[in-house]
């Protein structure tokens, strides 16, 4: 989509570290990335360990302010993609998958730091934090809300622009 100064900025940010980078430093720790439990009709099977969160919907997820508590409800009993237990407490950085491009948002990146314990579905991404000082998270948090970053995304990302407007966790 961009001009050659558009791919020199892509090249000048591609010499720094990668959200990946620091969530996995040493590649080792693939737990700590992924996105929520998938629910279908088949292929499904029983998460016992699951029952001990409340789900945050997806519907209610927003950039800041106070948990929805009274929105939580339990999650399915069943799943088909089970998850880490890893990614559903402690300092983590979450980033839903879907852009959000009406009433002026103009692709909004919908992302918020959270350490309650809570669990939710594959259209939230999770990056833990857990390791990271607060101050680089929030500064991690800052940078995915800027609009550096969503220009980024949207120059990189081959599923922003078509039909649904996403971010892909890799």
């Amino acid at each position: 989509w961009g001009g050659h100064r558009d791919e020199a900025l892509l090249h000048a940010l591609r010499l720094e570290r990668t959200l990946g980078q620091l969530v996995d430093p040493d590649g080792t720790h693939r737990e700590r990335i992924g996105e929520g439990f998938k629910v279908t009709k088949k292929s499904r099977k029983a998460v016992k360990w699951l029952q001990k969160y409340k789900e945050f919907p997806t519907r209610y997820f927003d950039r800041y302010g106070p948990l929805p508590l009274g929105r939580f409800q339990r999650p399915p009993a069943d799943v088909e993609r089970e998850r880490t237990p890893h990614l559903f407490g402690g300092r983590r950085l979450l980033i839903k998958r879907g852009i959000t491009q009406k009433e002026g948002a103009d692709g909004r990146i919908v992302a918020r730091m959270e350490i309650a314990p809570f669990c939710f579905r594959h259209s939230i991404h999770c990056f833990g934090l857990a390791h990271v000082s607060e101050d680089d998270a929030k500064t991690v948090l800052g940078i995915v809300w800027s609009s550096l970053a969503r220009y980024y995304l949207w120059i990189t990302s081959g599923s922003w622009g078509m039909w649904h407007h996403e971010l892909r966790v890799d």
